[in-house]
C-alpha cells in the first residue's frame, strides 16, 4: 500500500491501478447533472474527453461515445428539476444523453472500460434482456440498406430510457437518456391498460355492440352534413365491433389500438371534407369513444384525453 502511494506521489501509476476497469455506470448515473456538477466531474476526468464543443457535445478523443448536453431550462421542462447546478443560467449545460455507436470499436479502443449493466458488443437480445433485468417496453424493426434482420428495443431502467439497436440478434449500439415527462407518462399508461385485462368481461360483448345504437348525431340538424356524418359513424361502428370482438378476447391492449385506428380513419374523412370537424363534433366523437371503452370494463378513462396523440381535428 506504501509502494502505491509513493508511485502515485511520483506522479507514475501502480500496475494495479493501470490495469484497473472504469465503470460507465456511473456516467450514466449522471444524466440530468450539470457540466459543472462535482458528480459529472469526478466520472469525466478518467474518461479522457474533449471540452463541450458547439454542439454541445463532449465525445471521447478515440470517438467511441458522445456525451450530449441541453439547456438548463429545456430540461426543466421536458424532464424534470436538474441536479449538481452551480449556476442560475438558463443555459446551464446538463447531460442529455449518451451514446455508444459502435461496440465492438469501444471496447477495441478502450478495453479497461467496461459497459454500463455488464452489457457488451453483439450481446444477443436475450443476454441484453438478462443484463437489464426487464422487458422491453417497446420493440420494432427497421429496414437499412443493406442490412437484414436489424431491430431496436427500449427499456426502462430505473427511470434511465436505455434504447438498444441489433443487426442479427447482436447488440451493435447503445443510448442512454432519463425519460421525458411525455415518454413516462406513456409508459405509466401502458402499464395500466396491461393491468386492467381483468376489468375486461366477456359477458360485456352484448352491452358493447349495443353502443352501436348510441351513435351521435352528427349533423346537428344540418342537413349539408348528413352524408359527412355518415362517414364518421361508419368508423365508428367497425370501432364498436372491434372493441367487442377484443372485450370477448380481453385483450385491453388490442382495444386500445382500435381506438387509434379509427381517429387516423377519421383524420382521412376530416381532411376530405369541405367543413371541419369543429369542436361541438369532436367532442361528440370523443365522448362516444369514451362510452364505448368504458363498456369493455376499462376504467379511469376519463383521466385522459386517450384520441389526442393521433387526432388532428
Amino acid at each position: 500500500m506504501k509502494l502505491i502511494k509513493y508511485l502515485n506521489f511520483l506522479g507514475l501509476k501502480s500496475k494495479e491501478n493501470q490495469n484497473r476497469n472504469i465503470k460507465l455506470d456511473s456516467l450514466i448515473n449522471t444524466l440530468g447533472y450539470s457540466i459543472h456538477s462535482t458528480e459529472f466531474k469526478n466520472i469525466i476526468k478518467e474518461l479522457n474527453c474533449t471540452e463541450l464543443d458547439k454542439y454541445w457535445d463532449v465525445r471521447s478523443k478515440d470517438e467511441t461515445f458522445r456525451i450530449s448536453f441541453h439547456h438548463k431550462s429545456d430540461h426543466q421542462n421536458r424532464i424534470g428539476i436538474p441536479k449538481g447546478l452551480v449556476t442560475f443560467k438558463d443555459d446551464e449545460p446538463i447531460v442529455y444523453y449518451i451514446i455508444f455507436q459502435d461496440l465492438d470499436l469501444f471496447e477495441k479502443k478502450t478495453p479497461s472500460f467496461e459497459l454500463p449493466y455488464l452489457l457488451k458488443a453483439y450481446d444477443s437480445k436475450e443476454e441484453v434482456f438478462k443484463k437489464i433485468g426487464n422487458k422491453p417496453y417497446e420493440s420494432y424493426k427497421v429496414n437499412p440498406p443493406g442490412k437484414t434482420n436489424c431491430f431496436y428495443e427500449f427499456f426502462d431502467y430505473n427511470n434511465i430510457n436505455i434504447e438498444a439497436y441489433y443487426e442479427n440478434n447482436s447488440l451493435i449500439e447503445l443510448m442512454f437518456s432519463k425519460f421525458t415527462l411525455e415518454e413516462r407518462s406513456k409508459i405509466e399508461f401502458e402499464k395500466k391498460i396491461k393491468e386492467q385485462r381483468k376489468n375486461i368481461n366477456p359477458k360485456f360483448y352484448d352491452n358493447v355492440i349495443h353502443m352501436i345504437n348510441e351513435l351521435p348525431d352528427l349533423t346537428f340538424g344540418d342537413d349539408n352534413r348528413i352524408e359527412f356524418a355518415k362517414s364518421i359513424n361508419k368508423e365508428l361502428v367497425e370501432f364498436t365491433e372491434n372493441c367487442a370482438k377484443f372485450t370477448k378476447s380481453k385483450n385491453p391492449k388490442a382495444i386500445i389500438n382500435s381506438v387509434k385506428k379509427v381517429i387516423e380513419k377519421i383524420n382521412i374523412v376530416n381532411l376530405n371534407n369541405n367543413v371541419p370537424i369543429e369542436t361541438i363534433e369532436r367532442e361528440a366523437i370523443c365522448e362516444f369513444i369514451d362510452e364505448v371503452l368504458k363498456t369493455t370494463g376499462l376504467q379511469n378513462i376519463d383521466e385522459i384525453d386517450i384520441t389526442e396523440d393521433w387526432r388532428e381535428w
